[in-house]
């Protein structure tokens, strides 16, 4: 007990939410809800280095840590200095150490991998997440990150039957390397709902290996109803995304969150904990602003984590940071 009692009195010194405290903080931010719902497991706050493509991988672990986040999503895109074929053994080895030393929980790998019709790019999508699974290992052994994707543009009735087709060799392969792949709802994508997605995966099996990732701000301003759309993706939900999005002329756009209020973060917090997330909400910075002429971004770091703060505050959750 008095071991307890020190843990507890170290962990507020060194100004660390308790895991305890992170639980009950969540239930009583949740609704009323059956016994068998109560409690909800924690939930981790992230970023991801798709904001960060100037940034060499340790800088980039060191600008989350000290930004204050709980999680670090890694980009895997080819462009990027964290891609697999970049990283050498040393690399890898250096680059768990800096993880596990600043206290970072690897949520996830970023990858962009539309299924493609020929067979050749295909086999070449097969080999990157494979290359993409091997790094996730070698990062987090224990906990391996899963491999998050969107499925790229075309008439849904049209690319349909690709998409089944080539995600059950995704299916088979994520099967057989133990770990997991979540695609992404896009907007602008062929597959652009959480219930398209769904409809995908129930005609793959809905297999344990294959989810979806949940990011309102490809929902805004489409007349969907968000409580709906992530009642739907819930079975199958993987992994959050969150970042703002503004209208304008009839054209959406995509922002840091917290900078147009749209979509309403606290009321996601809310809707996750109530239905028992207990997963990653990593904040994502659109290409549309790490493009932009000046982008800082140590400064969209701290803006993402402001917005995040008071998300969670607004939402009466607590945070380990």
């Amino acid at each position: 007990m008095r071991r307890r009692r020190a843990a507890g009195r170290a962990a507020r010194q060194a100004g660390v939410v308790p895991r305890r405290r992170l639980l009950v903080a969540a239930v009583l931010a949740a609704p009323a809800v059956g016994a068998a719902e109560a409690v909800a497991p924690p939930i981790t706050f992230g970023i991801g280095t798709y904001g960060m493509p100037s940034l060499a991988p340790a800088a980039a672990v060191d600008l989350v840590a000290d930004t204050g986040f709980d999680s670090i999503e890694i980009a895997a895109l080819a462009d990027w200095p964290t891609a697999p074929e970049r990283l050498t053994a040393v690399d890898r080895h250096d680059l768990r150490a800096r993880l596990a030393g600043r206290g970072l929980v690897l949520s996830a790998l970023m990858e962009n991998l539309p299924p493609a019709a020929d067979d050749t790019v295909h086999r070449g999508q097969l080999e990157r997440l494979a290359r993409a699974a091997a790094l996730a290992r070698d990062l987090a052994p224990d906990t391996v990150p899963l491999v998050q994707t969107i499925l790229g543009g075309g008439r849904w009735d049209e690319v349909r039957g690709v998409f089944a087709e080539r995600l059950a060799a995704w299916r088979d392969l994520a099967a057989r390397e133990a770990f997991r792949i979540a695609i992404k709802p896009h907007r602008f994508g062929a597959l652009s709902t959480p219930a398209l997605a769904r409809q995908l995966l129930a005609e793959l099996g809905d297999p344990s290996c294959l989810g979806i990732v949940y990011d309102e701000s490809h929902l805004v301003f489409r007349g969907i109803d968000l409580a709906e759309a992530l009642a739907t993706a819930r079975p199958c939900l993987f992994h959050v995304a969150v970042k703002d999005a503004a209208q304008r002329d009839g054209t959406v756009g995509f922002a840091l969150p917290g900078a147009t209020g749209t979509p309403d973060h606290a009321a996601l917090l809310r809707r996750l904990v109530a239905a028992g997330y207990g997963s990653d909400v990593c904040c994502e910075v659109s290409s549309q602003i790490s493009k932009h002429p000046g982008y800082d971004p140590a400064a969209a770091a701290r803006q993402c984590h402001r917005a995040l703060t008071a998300a969670c505050a607004a939402a009466g959750i607590g945070r380990r940071r």
